[in-house]
């Protein structure tokens, strides 16, 4: 859930930290995609751009900082010949995520939601184990088809994100990685499938993570002093 009162907290930081150097916090978000396979169990998030970025990836300069405030741990099904034009789920959605015998069981992709988050810089730890489930929500609100049109998900980017009290600052000079873990079974089938393929469709796992981007601030060598929880104010 979306805290405001920290968000604050850490921009007013982040702004009498870094101002002295001439660099701004500015609010941004960092988007990176792995396509799932049946067989896998590792899956590695590199918030460094390079030439593979996907059009609606988002990704971290070599010379720039990032202050993440939330994260997000969603599901999408793509549509190679429409890049972007699909939403993203915070749930296996059996409204698009649609069997197909012998190659998809939507079901399967509860096994995400049993694996677990870690964050490393280098050999460093800063993250050991987010459980994945705490990024799974079903909304009240189901997608159906209706005569004369279609009723979507209720979605709300601020109630799937994980707000902790901890800093996470990503350096885009830096070799930082968010490492995701889920169990593997025999026969498990959460990849599109080949039928699925032949029309361009990918399942894919995307790491979302909301927060302010520091332009320039990769090569300053300073210390972002500890943040203090702020309870969330009830609406």
């Amino acid at each position: 859930m979306r805290n405001i009162a920290l968000e604050r907290d850490t921009f007013k930081k982040l702004l009498a930290t870094y101002q002295p150097f001439g660099i701004s916090p500015a609010p941004h978000f960092l988007r990176i995609e792995q396509v799932l396979t049946n067989d896998k169990s590792r899956y590695t998030f590199n918030f460094k751009q390079d030439n593979s970025d996907s059009r609606t990836e988002s990704k971290l300069d070599k010379n720039d900082k990032f202050c993440v405030t939330g994260l997000a741990l969603l599901l999408l099904r793509e549509n190679t010949n429409q890049v972007g034009g699909q939403a993203l789920q915070s749930f296996p959605n059996a409204q698009v995520f649609v069997a197909v015998a012998n190659e998809f069981v939507p079901a399967d992709l509860e096994a995400i939601y049993n694996g677990f988050l870690s964050l490393k810089t280098g050999s460093q730890i800063n993250i050991d184990k987010l459980p994945a489930l705490g990024f799974r929500k079903v909304p009240r609100t189901q997608a159906q088809a209706l005569a004369g049109g279609f009723v979507y998900n209720e979605f709300n980017l601020d109630d799937v994100l994980y707000v902790g009290a901890e800093d996470i600052t990503l350096d885009g000079g830096k070799t930082q990685t968010f490492e995701f873990e889920l169990p593997t079974f025999a026969n498990m089938k959460i990849a599109s499938g080949a039928t699925n393929l032949a029309l361009g469709i990918n399942h894919k796992l995307v790491l979302f993570a909301t927060g302010y981007i520091l332009k320039g601030a990769g090569d300053k060598n300073i210390t972002i002093p500890a943040a203090k929880p702020v309870a969330s104010k009830k609406r």
